[in-house]
């Protein structure tokens, strides 16, 4: 499976060509984007004026291609985000840190301040005990 690199491990000369490959593909399918909205407005009104199934196909076949080419500009913006992304595993992705939430304390106000004032002794837990 491909790992995801940070970018800030990519080389700067990468950064360049690949913000600018960016840029361009950005700019076309916003271009493309707003220019089939006026082309989808045209097939729109001759479909309705004529009425002929050919161009209400022609019609329905933009506006798949509209979605598709919003769906591909929202996928490009999702797919930069996962590349500039700082793994919260660190940069090799091999560190299994974890992050503990909820900790409960069983024992008394006493004990919980030893273990407070870094006096607590470590007690066992026994598995062979049964309630």
């Amino acid at each position: 499976m491909n790992e995801i690199v940070p970018k800030k491990d990519i080389p700067e000369s990468v950064h360049s060509s690949y913000d600018e490959d960016l840029d361009l593909i950005r700019s076309t399918l916003r271009s493309l984007l707003l220019s089939g909205e006026e082309g989808l407005r045209m097939a729109q009104d001759l479909a309705e004026e004529s009425e002929h199934p050919r161009a209400i196909e022609v019609l329905t076949g933009m506006i798949k291609q509209q979605a598709d080419n919003a769906h591909a500009l929202l996928s490009m913006h999702k797919t930069n985000q996962e590349i500039n992304v700082t793994q919260t595993k660190g940069n090799t992705g091999n560190d299994t840190r974890s992050r503990t939430q909820n900790n409960v304390f069983v024992g008394s106000t006493a004990e919980l301040q030893k273990m407070l004032a870094g006096q607590s002794e470590v007690i066992e837990h026994d598995d062979d005990r049964t309630d």
